[in-house]
């Protein structure tokens, strides 16, 4: 399975297995985001540079007005949409894999978490998990 073809079924949002191939190439995804937003955490960079390595983590190029202080989390990364003007403050954490769309001109204060997975109540199917997406409209 692809991001894209993830994305798609993300869409309807459609059940998600344990052991699945879209749970597996969650866990990929999730090794990838990890190595990006260690180098955000890491070390001092400037906004253009943080934009490159937010790109890089979506796979969308951000926007020259978007800005982010660090540290910054994510699990997935390659369900986050942010627009034009949006402000991501210290401390968050984005569980972005049912997707997060953050409009234009959006600010996005300390510590928030935005989560987009519930896992299954039953606990003999605790690992399959129901995503749906959060989105935030524009000057929020």
């Amino acid at each position: 399975m692809t991001i894209e073809q993830f994305k798609e079924t993300i869409k309807s949002r459609a059940y998600i297995e344990g052991g699945s191939s879209a749970h597996l190439l969650m866990h990929e995804a999730s090794e990838q985001a990890r190595k990006i937003t260690s180098k955000i955490n890491g070390e001092f960079h400037t906004q253009d540079e943080l934009r490159e390595l937010f790109s890089l983590l979506t796979g969308e190029k951000a926007d020259e007005t978007f800005g982010l202080f660090p540290p910054f989390y994510t699990d997935f990364g390659k369900n986050i949409k942010v627009g034009k003007g949006v402000f991501i403050n210290s401390e968050c954490c984005f569980q972005d894999q049912g997707g997060i769309e953050i409009g234009d001109n959006c600010l996005i204060g300390h510590q928030v978490v935005i989560a987009t997975l519930n896992h299954d109540l039953k606990p003999s199917k605790r690992a399959s998990m129901i995503a749906a997406p959060v989105k935030i409209g524009k000057a929020v």
